[in-house]
């Protein structure tokens, strides 16, 4: 279940009464298991960036793909620094990322092959 609400309080800031919305997300929590699941045995990484913040939610294979200690958030430099000199970063720090639009990158690790990110 997923919970959200808001406290209500009377005209003596005690509270009053507390309104909200309870959600089943059992299919969602289906859903994401089974991508757990595929990424493991394809080896996908994955990571969430939002712009404007210096940290990016990361999957444990997103890190092992990298060669990083598995972490569920790591910060941008930190990514972008495993990237071999002269290639493009993994997370793009000029703003030119576009909401609902799929970009890809490719860009060599030291002492690995080219790796290709889709977002």
């Amino acid at each position: 279940m997923h919970g959200r609400g808001r406290c209500y309080y009377d005209e003596d800031d005690r509270p009053a009464h507390f309104g909200g919305a309870l959600v089943d997300i059992t299919e969602q929590k289906r859903v994401e298991e089974r991508l757990r699941i595929a990424q493991t045995a394809g080896g996908i990484g994955t990571f969430e960036y939002i712009e404007g913040f210096a940290t990016a939610s990361v999957s444990p294979q997103f890190c092992a793909l990298l060669g990083l200690h598995p972490a569920n958030d790591l910060p941008v430099a930190t990514i972008n620094a495993v990237v071999c000199e002269g290639d493009p970063a993994i997370i793009g720090v000029t703003g030119n990322s576009r909401p609902g639009v799929s970009s890809q990158i490719e860009f060599a690790l030291p002492g690995r092959t080219t790796v290709r990110c889709v977002g």
